[in-house]
């Protein structure tokens, strides 16, 4: 796979919400955070905090652009209880940063299940990302570009949106020559472990821009404040 440009979903997103006066206060509170952490993370009360972030060589899923499939199964993180969902991630090599406290990993970047083929969901936001929207194709390039939206809190789909930061994946597969694997994530989690309201806006990069994508279960960053 081809190396993509990287750009962070914070910035492009605080790009956005310049022109929406309504979210432009929440993205401003949390951006000199995000980008000192990277990956994103809501400040939902006082339920997590305990990351522990560290970088991670190998093979990882993007799921970024990704949008999901109920399971009617439930996941736990930490001491609360989601329904859990299931969502195809393209994989990519390289360094990607991970919560090894958070999600389900175990406290370091070992395999969920080393010699099962399992990954992990990590964090390494791509601004060209190939999707299961267009077929997984690469071609032309326009058929990987995954630019932010925001999906407003008046649409009250916060609880539907989906976090795998830090989560397991498996079943890998190959699908149009990308591989694929399928991350088991939690709905409505913010990154701190809280549920998520639904009266909450979130960005995605789901759908290359199509507002109906906020309600097809998205991959996307909860604008959660204390």
């Amino acid at each position: 796979m081809r190396t993509l440009r990287r750009v962070t979903i914070v910035k492009a997103a605080a790009e956005q919400a310049a022109r929406s006066a309504t979210l432009l206060k929440a993205l401003l509170g949390m951006s000199a955070l995000l980008l000192a952490l990277a990956p994103p993370m809501a400040r939902a009360g006082e339920a997590k905090s305990d990351h522990n972030f560290q970088f991670c060589n190998g093979y990882f899923a993007i799921c970024a652009a990704s949008t999901c499939s109920p399971t009617g199964k439930t996941i736990k993180v930490g001491k609360e209880t989601f329904d859990q969902v299931d969502c195809k991630c393209p994989i990519f090599h390289g360094r990607a940063l991970a919560d090894v406290t958070g999600g389900n990993m175990q406290g370091s970047c070992d395999p969920p299940e080393p010699g099962t083929g399992q990954i992990w969901s990590l964090f390494s936001h791509e601004e060209d990302i190939p999707q299961e929207l267009n077929g997984w194709a690469q071609t032309p390039e326009s058929a990987e570009e995954a630019p932010p939206q925001i999906c407003p809190a008046a649409l009250n789909l916060g609880n539907q949106s989906v976090n795998c930061f830090s989560f397991a994946c498996d079943t890998e597969t190959y699908i149009n020559n990308v591989p694929v694997v399928t991350c088991h994530c939690p709905k409505g989690e913010s990154f701190n472990g809280q549920h998520v309201p639904a009266h909450t806006a979130f960005a995605i990069q789901a759908g290359q821009g199509k507002k109906e994508f906020c309600a097809e279960l998205p991959i996307a960053l909860p604008f959660t404040l204390e």
